[in-house]
């Protein structure tokens, strides 16, 4: 029986047909724990709380059960019971010490509550019990995250060196192209997105070549190079259309950025319907809605409606939900770090010398931890953008320590963005 509903699930696509065999197994053998954690994966995707019952059963037969425990954790994390997941993780830990996959989840769960340093700590710990599952990836995310980006570059050198397969490695180089473009050293940046795209083909990986040409679309938009940017979305589509839903929805999203900006409204709401059309609004999970409402604001904003944007804004934005979906692959974090800088609404506000609410958006958008829900990597012109707010506001200390801030991260700038000259000249202008 069990034979036939592993042929139901995976053959047949049949999941109730599947729930039915298990449940028939589940009551035929009361005291087997391995059917109760089957059936409740069979159930987690339509009835979480079905899903996590059918775990709980299986650990009062067997309290130390890791299976049923990292099981439940994810059950928990997609109902947004962040606190209920780590109970679950720290549990799994305290049974099976010495095993690498309780710390690589508790590191992930730790990151989606903000607490990196506690994350990078699990992660390394579960780096020194298997080193070749790629931990170094999000070790680098997360120190890119707290703005030590020389330190995460260092880490994606150990993650191409530590994974075993050039589809894997492929992340590395496509991560330090999004580092170096956000640091200002945008040549090194395009030569390591085409690294990342040799590597990604070269491992067979189609998601991965498309994710890519999707990101460096993005790059190229917010550049003006906009004939690259279309052939890049164009190629995307060619690769992605066939692979998955969210591959569907990736290479559209850059495609709609790209109509955005290129000020066509007729193609822009043509392609939102046929994400709508993907995946209807009425049905999105908050962090789906809320990344889909970045998107409107852009459209609104690009379309001269700034009442429309701010009454989109005043509602969740993808900078305020963590998705607890979230994970560390190219995919997943990739997608949401696209567009690098939303600034959109702070430009509009400070536009209207709403100054005070223009920096307070800047806040937003810069500050990440605990009890936030920015898990984007914070673009450095955020600081030299803030700083000129502040400056025009008078304060001239925090002017200061923005322009700094953003002159340290933007050491090794390319030579023609206009950027660093600018905040030399006004933090030398300041500090007199």
């Amino acid at each position: 029986m069990l034979i036939e509903a592993k042929y139901a699930w995976r053959i047949e696509r049949d999941e109730q047909k599947t729930a039915d065999l298990l449940r028939s197994l589940v009551s035929k053998y009361p005291s087997e724990k391995d059917f109760r954690v089957e059936l409740g994966n069979v159930l987690g995707k339509t009835d979480p709380d079905g899903e996590i019952a059918e775990c709980q059963a299986a650990l009062a037969l067997d309290p130390e059960y890791g299976v049923a425990l990292n099981q439940m954790a994810f059950a928990l994390l997609r109902k947004s019971d962040f606190a209920g997941a780590q109970t679950a993780l720290e549990r799994y830990v305290a049974v099976a010490p010495d095993q690498f996959n309780p710390l690589d989840s508790l590191g992930l769960l730790l990151f989606l509550r903000g607490r990196y340093d506690e994350a990078i700590d699990k992660y390394k710990k579960a780096m020194a019990l298997n080193n070749w599952y790629g931990s170094e990836g999000p070790i680098a995310y997360m120190l890119a995250l707290k703005e030590d980006y020389d330190g995460a570059l260092v880490w994606l050198e150990r993650y191409m060196t530590s994974v075993t397969s050039d589809a894997f490695r492929a992340e590395g180089p496509a991560w330090q192209g999004i580092i170096n473009y956000l640091i200002g050293r945008r040549v090194l940046a395009f030569e390591r997105l085409e690294a990342g795209l040799a590597l990604a083909r070269s491992g067979k990986s189609t998601f991965r070549e498309g994710i890519i040409l999707v990101i460096r679309g993005f790059m190229r938009c917010d550049m003006g190079e906009m004939e690259r940017a279309r052939k890049d979305f164009d190629l995307a589509r060619r690769i992605l259309e066939q692979v998955s839903t969210s591959s569907q929805i990736a290479w559209r999203i850059g495609q709609l950025y790209y109509d955005i900006r290129s000020g066509d409204p007729a193609a822009t709401d043509r392609v939102m319907a046929e994400l709508d059309r993907i995946v209807p609004p009425e049905n999105m999970p908050p962090w789906s809605a809320a990344m889909r409402r970045s998107f409107l604001i852009l459209m609104y904003l690009g379309r001269g409606d700034d009442e429309a944007a701010l009454r989109e804004a005043a509602l969740p934005r993808v900078f305020e939900v963590v998705n607890p979906n979230m994970n560390f692959n190219l995919m997943s974090l990739g997608g949401s770090n696209m567009p690098l800088a939303v600034t959109g609404i702070a430009e509009l506000l400070d536009r209207r010398g709403e100054t005070d609410k223009a920096i307070e958006e800047y806040r937003l958008l810069m500050t990440t931890g605990p009890g936030t829900g920015l898990r984007r990597l914070i673009n450095p012109l955020y600081h030299f953008r803030i700083a000129g707010l502040y400056e025009k506001k008078g304060d001239k200390a925090k002017a200061i320590e923005h322009y700094r801030k953003f002159l340290g991260i933007w050491k090794n700038a390319d030579p023609d963005l206009p950027e660093s000259g600018l905040a030399k000249v006004r933090l030398a202008a300041l500090e007199k």
